[in-house]
C-alpha cells in the first residue's frame, strides 16, 4: 500500500481500484473475522490503510488538499442525510441492517470519493487503472463464464459454487455473486481495455479484442436484460463519440439494421419469457416483468405518505406493509409483498424522499457533465479524455440497471461509482477549471490564454 500512494506510476487513485478489485474477488465470502460489530475483511483492512496513506500524503505535502466544490458538498449532503434519516429510526432493524448499509453501502464508498479528489493524478496513473481493469475483465469474464456453463472445476474462489449463496444461480455472476454488479463491471472491463486498444501495437490488439469479446460473452451470460441494454450503449459511447461527422451517419445506419434484426429474431415474448435461474421457472420469469408495475405503485403510494424525508433508510421491509392492502385500486398489490424495491430511484425516493433522491439525481448529473467535459476537453492527453468516457459508460450502466434493480444494495456498485466519481472530479479541477479560469481572464495572462485555447 505504501508502494501504492507513492510509486511513479502508481497512486492513491489506482490504489483504491485495486482495493475495489480485491474487494470484489476476496470480499466477506472469502475471508471474515468476528471480533466486533464490524465484521474484519480484507479490503476493509486495505481501504483503511488507504485512508491513512491519503492523510499521510496531504500531512507531508505530497499531494494538496483541494477546496470545496459542489460535488463534495453533494457527497457530504448525501451522507449526512442517510446519516440522520438511519439514527432516527430504527437503525437495529433486521439485525442492525440499516446501520450496515449505511456503514458498508455508503459511508466506505464515500471515503474512495474523498481520497481520488484530494490525491495527485497523472496521465500515467489512469494508464495503470486501465491495465488492471482489463486484466481483471479477463479474470472476471472467465469465471463468470465457467461458471454459467457449469464447468465448477475452473472456477476460483470456491464461494461462488457454494451451495449457500444459491441466488441467481445459474446466471454469470462471478466472485460479486449478483449478475447484474458483475454485467457493470463487465462493461468498465470492456471499456478499458478498449482505451488500451487505441495505443497498443497489433499483437496486443488481437489480444485486447479478445478481452473485449470475453467481457461481451460474459454480459450476455447473465442472461440480465438491463445489463445487455447498459453494455449496448456503452459499446454505442465508444463507437459514437471518438468517431468523425462524417462516420457517424454510417453509424446509425448501421445500428438501425442490427435493431431491426434483432427484433426479427427475437419475439418481445421470448424475450420476457426465458428461464434464467436454476430455481426459477419460465413461467415466474415472465411474471416479474408485470411485478414492476406495482412496486412503482405501492413506492409512489408510500412517497405520498411522507414525501419529503421518506419512512427511513433501510426501513423499506417495515414500513412497505400497510400500503399492499388496498380493494379500490384494482391491483393484486399482496404479490408483490416479499419483494424489495426493483428501482434505485424509487427506493431513495421511498426511505430517504426527495431530498434523497435529489442528492442522487444531482450526483450523478455531476459525474455525467464533468465526464462529458473532460471528453470534450481537447488539450488534455488522450488517456484523461478516455476516462470521461469512462465514466459517461459508468453512470449510463448504473441508471439503466438502477431502473430495473435497487443497485444502491448490491455489493461493490456504490465504491466504483463514487471512485469514479472523484476521480473524474479531480481531473475536471486541476485541468479544465484552471483553463477556464485562465480563458476568462486578463488577455495578457498569455500562458493561461494559449493552454485555455
Amino acid at each position: 500500500v505504501w508502494l501504492l500512494a507513492m510509486g511513479r506510476y502508481l497512486s492513491v487513485a489506482s490504489g483504491g481500484v485495486l482495493v475495489i478489485l480485491i474487494g470484489v474477488t476476496f470480499g466477506h465470502p472469502f475471508f471474515n473475522v468476528d471480533i466486533g460489530p464490524i465484521p474484519i475483511t480484507i479490503d476493509r483492512v486495505l481501504w483503511l490503510w488507504l485512508i491513512v496513506a491519503s492523510v499521510v500524503l496531504l500531512l507531508t505535502g505530497r499531494s494538496q488538499p483541494k477546496p470545496l466544490n459542489r460535488t463534495d458538498m453533494l457527497v457530504i449532503g448525501l451522507g449526512l442525510l442517510l446519516m440522520a434519516s438511519t439514527l432516527l429510526h430504527d437503525w437495529r432493524y433486521k439485525e442492525n441492517l440499516p446501520m450496515s448499509r449505511l456503514l458498508f453501502f455508503n459511508l466506505i464508498p464515500m471515503g474512495f470519493y474523498f481520497v481520488a479528489r484530494h490525491c495527485e493524478i497523472k496521465t500515467d496513473h489512469l494508464k495503470v487503472i486501465y491495465v488492471v481493469l482489463a486484466v481483471f475483465g479477463v479474470y472476471l469474464s472467465l469465471t463468470a463464464i465457467f461458471e454459467q456453463r457449469g464447468f465448477y472445476a475452473l472456477v476460483f474462489p470456491r464461494y461462488i459454487i457454494d451451495p449457500e449463496h444459491w441466488e441467481f444461480l445459474g446466471r454469470a455472476r462471478g466472485p460479486l455473486l449478483n449478475p447484474v454488479s458483475c454485467g457493470i463491471y463487465l462493461t468498465i472491463c470492456m471499456v478499458a481495455s478498449a482505451f488500451l486498444w487505441t495505443r497498443a501495437q497489433p499483437l496486443t490488439r488481437v489480444f485486447l479484442t479478445v478481452v473485449m469479446g470475453l467481457c461481451l460473452l460474459a454480459s450476455f451470460l447473465t442472461l440480465t436484460r438491463s445489463v445487455w441494454l447498459a453494455c449496448a450503449i456503452a459499446v454505442a459511447i465508444l463507437f459514437w463519440f471518438p468517431a468523425q461527422t462524417h462516420i457517424r451517419g454510417t453509424l446509425i445506419v448501421v445500428g438501425t439494421l442490427l435493431l431491426v434484426i434483432a427484433s426479427l429474431t427475437i419475439s418481445i415474448e421470448r424475450f420476457n419469457r426465458f428461464q434464467r435461474d436454476k430455481e426459477v421457472s419460465e413461467a415466474a420469469m415472465a411474471q416479474s416483468v408485470t411485478l414492476r408495475p406495482m412496486l412503482a405503485h405501492v413506492a409512489f403510494r408510500m412517497a405520498q405518505d411522507k414525501p419529503l424525508f421518506g419512512h427511513g433508510f433501510g426501513q423499506y421491509t417495515a414500513a412497505k406493509k400497510p400500503y399492499h392492502y388496498d380493494e379500490t385500486d384494482g391491483l393484486q398489490l399482496t404479490r408483490v409483498l416479499p419483494y424489495m424495491q426493483h428501482n434505485v430511484f424509487l427506493s431513495y425516493l421511498t426511505e430517504t424522499g426527495i431530498a434523497g433522491l435529489l442528492l442522487l439525481v444531482s450526483l450523478l448529473g455531476s459525474l455525467a457533465f464533468k465526464s462529458w467535459q473532460i471528453w470534450c476537453t481537447r488539450f488534455l492527453p488522450l488517456p484523461e479524455r478516455q476516462f470521461g468516457l469512462l465514466g459517461l459508460a459508468l453512470v449510463t450502466s448504473y441508471c439503466i440497471n438502477g431502473m430495473f434493480h435497487d443497485v444502491s444494495i448490491i455489493p461493490h456498485v456504490g465504491a466504483i461509482l463514487f471512485l469514479t466519481l472523484g476521480i473524474s472530479d479531480n481531473l475536471y479541477a486541476s485541468r479544465i477549471s484552471p483553463a477556464i479560469a485562465g480563458f476568462i481572464g486578463p488577455v495578457e495572462d498569455t500562458e493561461n490564454w494559449s493552454m485555455a485555447a
